[in-house]
């Protein structure tokens, strides 16, 4: 699933970006989309990673945390993609988001973002979770996806984002990596024109796999998927 996922996401990027996409999408000219193909191994290979690797990718393990960061960071370089490291502190901590870019370096077009956030959450009782669905299947799909996207020239700027700090405690709180990653945009005074959030790519149920929110003025909206 979160190989269709990543190939999902790398059509919709390059679409959006300046390659369009032919019918049955209307409204768009008719220019084919590149060949895009996404390793499922790959991407199992990398939830199975981070959710028994790194299991425990709570806000109180922050050594876990950032030796999960290293290995996003490092996993990127192998898709020849240079990852900047967003730092910030919370209560004396330090944490980070990481930022994949694609695309123009310069000019007046409008960003757009996608993310994934690589902790997880506790249980009621304070026990730490694997987080594989929730949200090692999101972290795998944007791997995936900046795997495809260094194969293709997007038109307008893209963004990949892998958030932390996105659940309890620190969940609708201005520590949220999400929140934090919003705000650089505004104080560069970049338009964003969507914001895409990943999450929960790995399951079969019924349940939200595509978000989009409203973090210091991303737009808020919502999408379901049936898998």
């Amino acid at each position: 699933m979160a190989a269709v996922i990543a190939m999902s996401l790398a059509a919709l990027t390059v679409g959006m970006s300046g390659c369009v996409i032919s019918q049955p999408v209307v409204g768009l000219a008719h220019t084919a989309i590149p060949d895009l193909h996404a390793s499922p191994e790959r991407l199992r290979d990398h939830v199975r990673v981070l959710s028994e690797g790194f299991l425990g990718r709570g806000f109180d393990q922050p050594q876990t945390l950032q030796s999960a960061a290293d290995y996003i960071v490092a996993e990127l370089a192998k898709s020849g993609v240079t990852a900047e490291r967003q730092r910030f502190e919370v209560d004396g901590q330090g944490y980070e988001n990481l930022i994949a870019r694609f695309g123009p370096a310069q000019g007046t077009k409008p960003l757009l973002v996608m993310g994934a956030h690589y902790d997880s959450a506790l249980t009621h009782e304070g026990v730490p979770t694997p987080g594989a669905d929730d949200n090692a299947s999101g972290v795998a799909s944007l791997l995936g996806l900046a795997r495809l996207l260094k194969q293709t020239t997007p038109g307008q700027p893209v963004e990949l984002v892998f958030y932390t700090l996105e659940e309890p405690p620190n969940f609708r709180t201005d520590d949220m990596g999400s929140y934090r990653h919003a705000l650089a945009p505004q104080q560069r005074d970049q338009p964003v024109r969507l914001m895409l959030s990943v999450a929960i790519t790995a399951t079969r149920r019924e349940a939200r796999a595509i978000h989009w929110l409203h973090w210091a003025g991303f737009t808020r909206t919502r999408a379901t998927s049936s898998r």
